[in-house]
């Protein structure tokens, strides 16, 4: 097992990096714990699970995480988990996950959820929820 912290050097990390994913011969490590110092920009698609541990603050670590091993030249599948802790900080922090991947699927597909069904419908829900005035749009479902 190979473990990657900010307390290594980049010369250090690329050494666990390479007894995981080598460019050839056998692998020295089969399993890797990396903590956020890995998040970005190690190709490790030889890795078939990943356990995220924690919520991180933004999406964009989130997929970031993800993409560590869930990238192009993946030959296996993929299973991604995410260990949820029963405390009000992680439902906090699943919400605002939940809220920003919901925000990015609307601005990221085509353009017919930019309707009364998809961001219009999600605006209006959350303005009535903070100001408890107004309502969600009558006869609409979200997308």
């Amino acid at each position: 097992m190979g473990v990657i912290t900010g307390a290594l050097s980049p010369k250090e990390k690329a050494q666990i990096r390479l007894g995981f994913h080598p460019e050839s011969g056998k692998p020295k490590y089969d399993i890797l714990v990396i903590s956020d110092a890995g998040a970005v920009g190690m190709n490790l698609q030889r890795g078939q699970w990943l356990v995220n541990y924690d919520t991180p603050d933004t999406a964009k670590t989130h997929e970031q995480r993800n993409g560590r091993i869930d990238r192009i030249g993946q030959k296996n599948e993929v299973t991604l988990h995410d260990l949820v802790t029963n405390t009000e900080h992680e439902s906090i922090r699943r919400k605002r996950l939940r809220t920003k991947y919901a925000l990015g699927d609307i601005f990221q597909s085509s353009t017919e959820k930019l309707d009364d069904s998809g961001l219009a419908y999600y605006l209006a829900t959350e303005k009535a929820k903070k100001t408890g005035k107004g309502r969600p749009l009558p006869g609409v479902a979200a997308a």
